[in-house]
């Protein structure tokens, strides 16, 4: 949400480039720093408020920062679901900041086309299920060390994680089973189940 702070930093930063500027003063070096500062907290203030809708997980990266749904996502009433329907090695096995995108287009192009009978087919329709997330359509089940960084935050009541126990990363670990994270433990146990047996919960997140 875009908090009192965040607005309060977005004046504090207009008047500043108002007052370097002010005379038509030469930049001197230390301006020029102090502007490319100021620059880049608008930047971010903006952009936190274009990213009303979910999660932000507290990641920063020069391109990439995530967004995490703040439920479990649920199809027809279910809210468990298999990695995929069949146990076939489909090559999703990036791991990474934004690797679960290249992992979910994979396991849909191996898996098949449908909406919402396995877990990266949820992810992807995720913004099509009457949501109200600002219609992104770059939503995708998080790669395992994405899914990592959002159990760090597991305790954040806006993530909804409350009894919640596995839930399915999009990478693979072997031609037979992808990874999951208990969240229900205390260290995020990591374990590789078998791809089309266990219905696990899901959370869908995307890159801006």
């Amino acid at each position: 949400m875009y908090s009192n702070l965040h607005f309060a930093i977005t004046l504090l930063g207009i008047f500043s480039i108002f007052e370097i500027f002010k005379g038509g003063q030469k930049l001197s070096v230390l301006k020029y720093h102090i502007l490319a500062r100021l620059l880049m907290i608008l930047a971010g203030s903006f952009f936190d408020y274009l990213a009303l809708d979910g999660y932000e997980i507290p990641y920063y990266h020069e391109i990439f920062r995530l967004i995490a749904a703040t439920s479990n996502l649920s199809f027809g009433g279910t809210t468990g679901f298999t990695w995929g329907p069949t146990a076939n090695y489909v090559m999703a096995i990036r791991n990474g900041i934004n690797a679960g995108m290249s992992n979910t287009e994979r396991i849909i192009i191996k898996q098949g086309a449908g909406i919402g009978n396995y877990a990266a087919m949820v992810a992807a329709h995720y913004s099509f299920n009457g949501n109200g997330w600002g219609d992104y359509g770059d939503w995708y089940l998080p790669s395992l060390y994405e899914l990592q960084l959002l159990f760090k935050q597991k305790n954040d009541k806006r993530l909804n994680f409350t009894n919640t126990t596995y839930v399915w990363s999009s990478t693979e670990a072997d031609d037979k089973t992808a990874y999951t994270i208990n969240f229900f433990s205390s260290t995020g146990t990591v374990q590789a189940e078998p791809k089309n047996l266990n219905p696990r919960s899901v959370r869908a997140i995307r890159a801006f």
